[in-house]
């Protein structure tokens, strides 16, 4: 899953421009389950232009706009429950059955 993804930077993911990665470790087993994309001070300068960037645009849309956004997000992750909460428990350990409550809250 890990090798899909990186650094979200300009609308995009992006692996990190030197390209390392670290490992990702399941906390209740310590099984390593992916190798997750290592951001360096570069990255990190790319990604603050493009929350500028990002801001500009933000701040310059309507708040009904802005409402409709994140509401579309909102309903994207209640059909992900099931799949977030899984990754939710592998990543920090946080029980099952806990998993859609707190996907729940962020929506």
């Amino acid at each position: 899953m890990y090798e899909k993804y990186g650094q979200f930077i300009d609308g995009k993911w992006q692996k990190s421009s030197s390209g390392e990665t670290y490992d990702v470790i399941n906390p209740a087993t310590e099984e390593v389950i992916g190798k997750a994309s290592k951001a360096n001070s570069e990255d990190i300068q790319k990604a603050l232009k493009s929350a500028e960037k990002g801001l500009k645009i933000w701040k310059n849309t309507s708040p009904w706009e802005r409402s409709k956004i994140i509401r579309k997000i909102s309903e994207l992750m209640k059909h992900r429950v099931d799949i977030l909460s899984k990754w939710l428990t592998l990543e920090v350990g946080k029980p099952l059955t806990e998993g859609p409550g707190e996907i729940g809250g962020g929506g």
